[in-house]
């Protein structure tokens, strides 16, 4: 098993708590435009298209018309795939219209037929599962699909990414350096590349991990969680993998839509009695889930005591002090104007203040 970097570094974690303008970063696409990687501006990317004909189809397996229309797009991808020499990707498309193709004599829809040589002489015995491995590129980030059930919702991920693009990046007032690289697993395959525990929904160390076997992207929670690790990704380009853990958390919460609930006089009053863990932990895992959830509540508790007392755009500046190179002591009270090891201090008063 391989796994992530360790949660004392920047893995980066969306756990399930329940339900979150500065000059405007480039235009990108609406989520149905999405480009292939070296594809002109207005050319819809055909793995897309095909993988929307794909989910159309298994989402009604009786429509005839659906299933002809995404067996057609497959095999097209397969031709275009042996006219480049890549014999891989082409046994990976005919495997999926193959599944796809109908029995002999169905009305309505032509018989599966053979488009060529077998191909088990130039590709292994055993293929790998139908659109596993494929790569897709969009404005602003690099997509790998591993496995074909995180395929299925992948066009509406992507497009979920960059609406966070724009969103994030245009309040921030602030890019990430080139494209950001995903993958997006079925959830067995997350378990077993991360061995992070079930209750954990996505995982960032430089690239986003997505576990998406059965989400709803039209679901709050499943939008969130995409939000949160793009905003992961996000935090460490700008602040140059500099950026502290609780400025991270907070961040990533702040951006989902609805923010999680934050309860401040539970957390005040466990700050009066010195129950609170400190915001500087090095991991937000290592106390399980009810010390996590605490410090996920104080990490998005400092943001916005900190967006009150100063403005996100003093967030901003803090995270691309971080990203020069300056001393996080040094960085935070040039831009907030009291020393850092006051922070926990000034949340719990914050809180206070929120709990009357």
């Amino acid at each position: 098993m391989r796994r992530l970097l360790p949660p004392a570094l920047l893995l980066a974690i969306a756990c399930g708590a329940p339900p979150p303008a500065a000059p405007r970063p480039s235009a990108a696409p609406p989520p149905a435009a999405v480009e292939a990687e070296g594809a002109g501006d207005e050319e819809r990317d055909p793995i897309l298209e095909a993988m929307a004909l794909l989910k159309a189809a298994r989402d009604d397996p009786g429509d005839g018309e659906a299933r002809r229309l995404a067996v057609e797009a497959f095999l097209a991808l397969e031709r275009d795939a042996r006219e480049r020499g890549e014999i891989e990707a082409a046994g990976r498309y005919r495997a999926v219209a193959a599944d796809l193709a109908p029995p002999e004599g169905e009305a309505g829809v032509p018989a599966w037929e053979d488009p060529g040589p077998a191909l088990d002489a130039v590709v292994p015995h055993e293929p790998p599962a139908p659109l596993d491995g494929l790569r897709l590129g969009t404005h602003h980030f690099t997509v790998r699909i591993s496995g074909a059930g995180a395929a299925r919702s992948a066009e509406a991920v992507v497009g979920i990414l960059e609406e966070a693009y724009l969103t994030v990046c245009g309040a921030m007032a602030a890019n990430p350096d080139g494209k950001v690289p995903v993958i997006l697993y079925t959830d067995r395959e997350f378990r077993e590349e991360t061995g992070l525990p079930e209750w954990v929904g996505g995982a960032y160390d430089g690239t986003i991990h997505l576990p998406l076997a059965g989400l709803d992207p039209t679901a709050p929670r499943a939008r969130n969680v995409v939000v949160h690790e793009f905003v992961h990704a996000f935090n460490f380009q700008v602040a140059g993998g500099r950026c502290p853990l609780w400025l991270d958390e907070g961040l990533a919460q702040y951006f989902e839509a609805p923010r999680p609930r934050m309860d401040a006089r539970a957390l005040s009053a466990a700050a009066r009695g010195g129950g609170l863990p400190p915001l500087t932990a090095p991991s937000f895992l290592m106390g399980g889930p009810a010390q996590a959830a605490t410090l996920y509540q104080m990490a998005l508790s400092a943001v916005l005591c900190l967006e009150e007392r100063a403005s996100l755009a003093a967030l901003s500046s803090f995270l691309q002090s971080l990203g020069t190179g300056t001393p996080a002591r040094e960085a935070f009270g040039e831009t907030f104007l009291f020393p850092y090891d006051r922070l926990q201090d000034e949340v719990a008063a914050w809180l206070e203040r929120k709990a009357q």
